[in-house]
C-alpha cells in the first residue's frame, strides 16, 4: 500500500511519508507489526492533519524494555 502511494502523482510526497513515519512510531512504540488496515487509518489522519504525530514519551518507550539506556 505504501508503494503504491508513492508511486501515486496523486499524493504529496510528504503526506505518504509522514504516514509511514508515524506507522513505524506507531510499531515501535506498541512492539506490534502495523497491518494495512492501520496504515489506510494512519493515511487518512496525515491526510486531514498534515503535521499529525503519534504521541510518543521516550521514558516510556526505554522503560517497557526493562533495561538502563546510558
Amino acid at each position: 500500500m505504501a508503494y503504491c502511494l508513492l508511486n501515486s502523482q496523486y499524493v504529496p510526497l510528504d503526506v505518504t511519508e509522514n504516514a509511514i513515519q508515524q506507522a513505524v512510531m506507531l510499531g515501535s512504540v506498541s512492539g506490534a507489526a502495523v497491518d494495512a488496515q492501520t496504515f489506510e487509518v494512519l493515511f487518512h489522519v496525515v491526510t486531514l492533519n498534515p503535521s499529525f504525530k503519534i504521541p510518543f514519551s521516550v521514558s516510556s518507550f526505554f522503560t517497557s524494555f526493562n533495561s538502563w539506556v546510558c
